[in-house]
């Protein structure tokens, strides 16, 4: 019986000790006063879910995001501390499983290069870093597919009302506005393409048309021929955009750029590769929340509540904040 509690009182020590170790300050340095980690201790060993912070665009606004597997008096207690308020903080709890060298077989030696390069070649960290970076895209994909399925949307509500209902298949027809401009031929064979594949099938519907179409399309529209071809109309959709001034031109030029970027990010997901690096290689979430930052503000300028569209499905902030404090 005494060696069971000796046992149990060691593995409590261990895992208070390997919490402690966890909770590290924006100095970098361990916070060591023992009671800074009382209450903890059940979350430890039930293996919660790590307690996240969420972060604004610009990594400086910290605020805890509700956990209940953590107390009221504690989450009270850290808030009153004037220090714990800058610190950025993941408890992690020994997740990692899987010896890396069998990581590094399924993912490759090549693809982990970067991670085990940012990680200062810690392997459990290499790992845990891949994985975080999952999980920030795919929340980010989350959001730009809202943006995605909002953009088109309000093209198209707007160019109904210019060219009709069936706007899409009347411009690349004889006679439409993309049919014979040899500048727009490569977003007219993207059109195209779907259009016949629908009319082979006998599925043919203005709406089937356009989710057919890649986000590629409807960045296109605002390319300075493609925007003139269609009437000069679709800065319409923006209504809540700030007045250009000689400095800071809000035209289609400046809407297509920041499509552009955007279709990048998105395009970087979609084939798997990497959202959470700087230049040079280190962990770095600042790529990824200028893209946040771009589709908010568009969002903002087409006169959508992010707070009430996105509610329960913005989570960018909190998986950033994860991947900086690994």
């Amino acid at each position: 019986m005494a060696s069971t509690t000796t046992t149990s009182s060691s593995s409590n020590e261990s895992s208070k000790k390997s919490l402690l170790e966890c909770i590290v300050f924006s100095t970098g340095q361990p916070n060591t006063p023992e009671s800074n980690i009382s209450g903890f201790g059940r979350a430890y060993k039930e293996q919660a879910r790590p307690l996240f912070m969420d972060i604004s665009a610009n990594q400086s606004d910290v605020s805890f995001l509700r956990n209940k597997k953590v107390g009221i008096r504690q989450k009270n207690k850290l808030k009153k501390r004037p220090i714990f308020a800058k610190l950025l903080v993941t408890l992690h709890l020994n997740i990692e499983h899987m010896k890396y060298s069998e990581f590094e077989d399924i993912i490759s030696q090549q693809r982990m290069r970067k991670y085990l390069q940012a990680c200062n070649n810690e392997s459990k960290r290499a790992m845990t870093l891949y994985r975080y970076n999952l999980k920030l895209s795919q929340e980010m994909f989350a959001l730009i597919s809202c943006f995605e399925v909002t953009l088109r949307n309000r093209i198209d509500k707007e160019m109904k009302v210019h060219f009709g209902n069936d706007w899409l298949r009347d411009f690349i027809l004889p006679g439409g506005q993309f049919h014979y401009d040899p500048r727009v031929e490569g977003t007219r064979k993207i059109i195209e393409k779907a259009y016949n594949g629908l009319m082979r099938t006998h599925t043919y519907s203005h709406s089937k048309l356009l989710s057919e179409l890649e986000f590629g399309v409807w960045k296109f529209m605002f390319n300075n021929v493609q925007y003139r071809l269609g009437g000069r109309c679709l800065l319409h959709i923006f209504p809540n955009k700030p007045r250009s001034t000689r400095t800071n031109r809000i035209d289609n030029s400046r809407i297509f750029l920041e499509l552009d970027y955007i279709n990048n990010i998105r395009n970087r997901i979609a084939h798997h590769e990497p959202i959470c690096f700087g230049y040079p290689i280190c962990i770095d979430t600042t790529y990824t929340l200028n893209n946040y930052t771009r589709m908010m503000t568009l969002f903002q300028w087409m006169g959508i509540d992010t707070n009430d569209f996105l509610y329960g499905i913005d989570h960018v902030g909190r998986e950033c904040g994860k991947i900086m404090c690994i």
